[in-house]
C-alpha cells in the first residue's frame, strides 16, 4: 500500500502546542488519548505525522462533543473549523442535490461556527470553488505556520466532509487547492490529489464545474460523524482508492496492469465512449487517471533500489528514455532527480 505520508508531512510544533492547550482546556489527558490511538505524541520538541494529529484532533472532538456541546455555535472546545457536530452542521442537506448544494450548506455551516462570513462558493470559468477568508481568524502575534497550518488542515476536513456526502463529483471532479503560504510543500499533500497553486489572497477548494452541478442522493447527516470524516482523511493521506467513484474503479484495473483505454472498457464491460462519457459525468478523463496511476506507482518504486530499466518495464514503457521523459512531464523532475530529493 502506497502510504503517501511516511516519507514527511509532519507537523509544525506550533501546532502540536495548540494541540495540548485544546486538550487541557476540555480536562483531556492527551498522552494517554495518544497512547490509546498507538501515535507517537512528542512532549515539548519532536514530530508528529500529519495523519496522527489528525487522528487526535478528532478524539478530541468526539469528547467535546459529548462533554461541552450539543451545537457548534457555543462549544469553545472545538479545535478548527467546523469542528463541532458535524451532522448539525450538515442538517440542512436535502435529500437529493448537487456538490454546489452541499459545499453552500458547508459554507452556511462554517459561518454559523465562527460567527461571520469567512467561507463563500465562488464560480470561475469551468470550476466552483469553495473559499476561506481567514484575515480575522487569526491575531498578529499568531505564529505564522500555525496559522498556515490550520487553514490547511481545515480545507483537508472540508474536502473530506464533501467527499463523504458526494464522492463522485467531490473525489473525481477535484481540480485545485490554493493556499497563502508563499512556498511549499504543505504539511497536508494536497499536490498528490490536485493542482496547487500558493501565494493566494484566500484559501480555497475547486472542483470541476459539470460534475458540480450533476444531482445525486445524499447521505443522511448522521452518518456524516467525526470518525467518518477522520477515516476519509487518513484515505486520502494513505493514497488509497476511492473505490465508490467510477473514476476510482478505472484507476485500480490501470494500477493492476489494465493499461490502455480498450483494455480497462473491456474488463468494465463497456465500450470505449461509455468509459470516456462515465468518467466525464465525475469530472475525470481516462488521461488524467493513467498519469496520477503511473506516478503514484513510479514514486513507490523509486523509494527503492530498483534500477530504472525494471521500473520501466513494469510502468509500460519501452525503455528508461521513455519513462524518464513521461515522469518528467508528470511530476517536474527526472526519476533520478526524485531519488536525490528523497534521500536528502
Amino acid at each position: 500500500m502506497d502510504d503517501r505520508t511516511s516519507m514527511g508531512d509532519q507537523v509544525p510544533s506550533a501546532a502540536l502546542r495548540a494541540l495540548r492547550r485544546w486538550a487541557d482546556r476540555a480536562g483531556v489527558n492527551v498522552d494517554a488519548m495518544a497512547d490509546e490511538i498507538g501515535v507517537a505524541l512528542p512532549q515539548s520538541s519532536g514530530t508528529l505525522p500529519l495523519k496522527g494529529f489528525l487522528q487526535l484532533q478528532s478524539g478530541l472532538n468526539r469528547l467535546a462533543e459529548r462533554r461541552f456541546s450539543s451545537s457548534i455555535e457555543s462549544s469553545s472546545y472545538n479545535p478548527g473549523i467546523l469542528g463541532g457536530r458535524i451532522d448539525l452542521a450538515m442538517s440542512r442537506l436535502p435529500t437529493r442535490g448537487t456538490l454546489r448544494d452541499a459545499m453552500r450548506t458547508m459554507a452556511m455551516a462554517v459561518n454559523a461556527q465562527q460567527g461571520r462570513e469567512v467561507a463563500q462558493i465562488e464560480a470561475r470559468p469551468g470550476l466552483l470553488g469553495f473559499v476561506l477568508d481567514d484575515r480575522a481568524l487569526f491575531n498578529p502575534e499568531d505564529d505564522p505556520e500555525f496559522a498556515q497550518f490550520s487553514m490547511e488542515t481545515a480545507l483537508l476536513r472540508i474536502h473530506a466532509v464533501l467527499r463523504l456526502i458526494i464522492p463522485q463529483a467531490a473525489a473525481g471532479g477535484f481540480r485545485a487547492v490554493e493556499l497563502r503560504r508563499t512556498t511549499g510543500p504543505s504539511p497536508v499533500p494536497f499536490d498528490n490529489y490536485a493542482e496547487t497553486r500558493l501565494a493566494r489572497e484566500r484559501y480555497g477548494l475547486f472542483y470541476d464545474q459539470t460534475a458540480a452541478e450533476r444531482v445525486q442522493t445524499f447521505p443522511p447527516p448522521s452518518t456524516l460523524s467525526h470518525e467518518a470524516v477522520a477515516e476519509e482523511q487518513i484515505r486520502m493521506l494513505s493514497g488509497r482508492v476511492d473505490e465508490r467513484t467510477f473514476a476510482g474503479r478505472v484507476r485500480l484495473l490501470i494500477e493492476e496492469g489494465t493499461g490502455d483505454q480498450s483494455g480497462v472498457a473491456r474488463a468494465l464491460g463497456m465500450s470505449v465512449a461509455t468509459l470516456r462519457r462515465r468518467l466525464c459525468e465525475e469530472g475525470a478523463s481516462f488521461r488524467l487517471i493513467r498519469t496520477q496511476a503511473l506516478t503514484s506507482k513510479a514514486e513507490v518504486m523509486l523509494r527503492t533500489a530498483e534500477p530504472l530499466a525494471q521500473i520501466a518495464v513494469k510502468l509500460g514503457f519501452a525503455d528508461v528514455r521513455s519513462f524518464s521523459r513521461a515522469y518528467k512531464s508528470w511530476t517536474g523532475f527526472t526519476p533520478n532527480e526524485h531519488r536525490r530529493r528523497v534521500r536528502n
